[in-house]
């Protein structure tokens, strides 16, 4: 999932309402990204969270890995065409 919403969201917090095979991250300013398995559940579990946080996202939106976003995270590495 990725979330915009206003800078400085406690992210711990967000970590401690997902389940334990999930994982959250503020990647830029305002810019967060919550991995796991995107299910139903989860969106619930971020979107309540965000109203127990007084948070009103701008924007939450399920992403699909690519092969090449998969490659890149396995390699750190762009291959040349």
């Amino acid at each position: 999932l990725r979330i915009t919403s206003p800078t400085g969201q406690d992210v711990a917090s967000l970590l401690k309402a997902l389940p334990a095979d999930s994982s959250a991250a503020e990647l830029t300013p305002g810019s967060y990204r919550v991995v796991g398995k995107v299910d139903p559940q989860l969106l619930a579990t971020v979107t309540s969270w965000c109203a127990q946080h007084g948070v009103m996202p701008d924007r939450i939106s399920v992403e699909r890995h690519t092969l090449e976003d998969v490659f890149l995270e396995l390699t750190g590495k762009e291959l040349r065409s």
